[in-house]
């Protein structure tokens, strides 16, 4: 039996975050910019489900990148709405965090 973490493609990914595979892929740059971990290297595009955890967790507490779905994005806040903003963030971050 092998002692290696089942590592995790993009679709597993996507599914966790409960998003499209879609906005994964459109969001993985901006999300490597917050700490996003990349593939294990040798292992095509798979990732290690700790590493994966850990910048969740992160997230949690430092909400950056997480992709959304296309249909709920608000539309950009103004100015002024900057705190309004984080607090929907926030909001939409411990829906996902919680599922």
């Amino acid at each position: 039996m092998s002692s290696f973490p089942q590592l995790l493609t993009l679709t597993q990914i996507a599914a966790q975050l409960g998003v499209p595979l879609s906005a994964l892929y459109r969001n993985v740059g901006s999300m490597r910019a917050c700490g996003f971990p990349r593939p294990v290297a040798g292992c095509g595009r798979r990732y290690d489900p700790e590493a994966i955890a850990q910048w969740l967790a992160r997230q949690r507490t430092n909400p950056s990148s997480l992709p959304e779905e296309e249909a709920e994005q608000p539309p950009a806040p103004a100015a002024d709405n900057i705190p309004g903003w984080q607090a929907e963030l926030d909001r939409r971050l411990d829906q996902r965090v919680a599922a």
